[in-house]
């Protein structure tokens, strides 16, 4: 029993303000190490990520009780008929978690081989900016070329840095992750003006 999730343009749009938080943090967090004297200890940096967890929360919650895109079945997931999600998970929990928990996992991997130092600060940017990259062309693949076209981007600079610059990764590497998601909630707002006439 397979089950087949497939997301649509409009269940995207309700994601945009966490790729507008996350996106802003990331490139807050690297123009501060780019002026590293105004944050020498990373102080500012430790509170734009508080920051980012916290409203992520409280959108979250917020969204997690209505009826919005992000939750409703219709909007957010297609789950066939062979699925094998229990009975009791309703279709729009399952809607809003999968994102939720892919980017969790990815983002604790990550964290997970840094503090074991088993990648050092610079390939742990260049890791995180791959994994954008290659999200981009996995959900481009099925819903529109614009992400796939943004995530090719991202994997060309991150090659060319990797190779070349790998010592300005932190900073234009995650300055560019940054506005990639930024842009990307734009491309979702505009699929859904787009759907919705």
């Amino acid at each position: 029993m397979k089950a087949t999730v497939t997301f649509n343009r409009i269940g995207l749009y309700s994601y945009t303000p966490y790729l507008y938080i996350w996106g802003a943090q990331w490139m807050g967090s690297s123009f501060l190490q780019y002026l590293w004297p105004l944050d020498p200890h990373g102080t500012i940096r430790n509170v734009l990520l508080g920051a980012a967890v916290v409203l992520s929360a409280l959108f979250l919650w917020r969204g997690a009780g209505k009826d919005s895109p992000a939750v409703s079945a219709k909007a957010s997931v297609e789950i066939s008929a062979e699925t094998t999600a229990p009975a009791s998970v309703p279709a729009s929990t399952i809607g809003w978690l999968l994102p939720a928990a892919i980017a969790a996992v990815l983002l604790a991997a990550v964290l997970l081989l840094v503090r074991m130092e088993l990648v050092s600060p610079l390939a742990a940017e260049l890791l995180r900016a791959v994994v954008l990259a290659v999200l981009y062309i996995g959900i481009g693949a099925s819903l529109g070329r614009e992400l796939v076209y943004l995530g090719l981007w991202l994997l060309v600079l991150s090659a060319v840095l990797g190779v070349w610059y790998l010592g300005y990764a932190p900073i234009v590497l995650g300055f560019s992750a940054g506005a990639s998601l930024l842009a990307c909630a734009l491309i979702f707002r505009f699929w859904s003006k787009a759907s919705r006439g």
